[in-house]
């Protein structure tokens, strides 16, 4: 019954906040075209949602940024 339990926290819990931890990783190096793909309910994947939204207006932001640099 542990084994079972333990199985479910990694899987529904652990894994996804890995994954998002990783992703964060990617955007602090720069990457501003990291997308989260967590398709659920929970709160992490309410997290997920919403840096996607931040991803979004920071490349946005940035696509103006250059055009301005460029004299645009």
């Amino acid at each position: 019954v542990f084994g079972i339990v333990l199985f479910v926290v990694r899987q529904s819990i652990q894994n996804p906040i890995m994954e998002t931890i990783e992703k964060i990783k990617e955007i602090a190096k720069g990457d501003l075209g990291v997308r989260f793909s967590l398709r659920s309910n929970d709160e992490i994947a309410t997290v997920s949602m919403a840096l996607n939204s931040m991803m979004e207006s920071m490349e946005e932001r940035a696509t103006i940024a250059q055009a301005i640099s460029s004299g645009d």
